[in-house]
């Protein structure tokens, strides 16, 4: 009995042990907050659906009337390319454009956004 209980114990806490110093997967590090300056000081929660596409929303931003608002949807990784692709949505302007994010390192991310043929490059900070 208290031989099973031990190789119990020592299964778990190795089990444990490998769970939290587990790589984390290239595709899900847009996981998390991040924090744009350029569009109304905003923080936003990234999380993964359980399809595998990435949404966002705002939970914090100097336009009060954006908080709550999903501004990324239908956001896929690819790993050949290493970047998401999808569509951000406009909070303030009602509009989808289609966008791709690429980490420039762990804690940043460039968000370039094209409508038509212009295109504009944000920066997203690790909250």
């Amino acid at each position: 009995m208290k031989k099973n209980t031990f190789y119990t114990l020592l299964f778990s806490l190795t089990a444990l042990y490998a769970f939290q110093n587990a790589p984390v997967r290239e595709g899900d590090k847009l996981i998390g907050k991040w924090y744009c300056e350029e569009m109304d000081r905003s923080t936003f929660k990234v999380s993964k659906k359980k399809n595998g596409d990435f949404s966002a929303i705002v939970i914090q931003s100097d336009n009060p009337k954006t908080i709550g608002k999903e501004v990324m949807k239908k956001i896929t990784y690819d790993p050949e390319k290493k970047k998401w692709v999808g569509v951000i949505k406009s909070p303030s302007r009602d509009m989808e454009i289609d966008a791709e994010f690429k980490m420039v390192t762990d804690s940043k991310i460039q968000l370039k956004g094209k409508v038509f043929f212009m295109t504009k490059i944000f920066y997203w900070e690790r909250v």
